[in-house]
């Protein structure tokens, strides 16, 4: 299945995954790929610190899953990277 199709699923069926995937996407290629920018990102979009650990987790391991981004694991620091 090509990822465009699950892309297309995803935003069809999944009210505001898209628009936080695009979010996170937008941050890493601007060069912020620290797990605390995406999370700063996400308390911008009106969550909770602790709703925005808890989406950025599950939100990264998605993005991963389908290819869109790279989780890169330096020592004890994690950055992440766009495909």
């Amino acid at each position: 299945m090509g990822l465009g199709i699950l892309l297309h699923g995803i935003n069809s069926n999944l009210e505001g995954e898209m628009e936080l995937i695009e979010a996170v996407l937008d941050t890493v290629k601007s060069g912020k790929k620290t797990p605390t920018d995406i999370e700063k990102i996400l308390i911008e979009m009106s969550y909770s610190e602790t709703e925005a650990s808890v989406v950025r987790t599950g939100l990264m391991a998605r993005m991963t899953e389908l290819g869109l981004v790279n989780r890169i694991k330096k020592g004890r620091n994690v950055f992440y990277e766009a495909m």
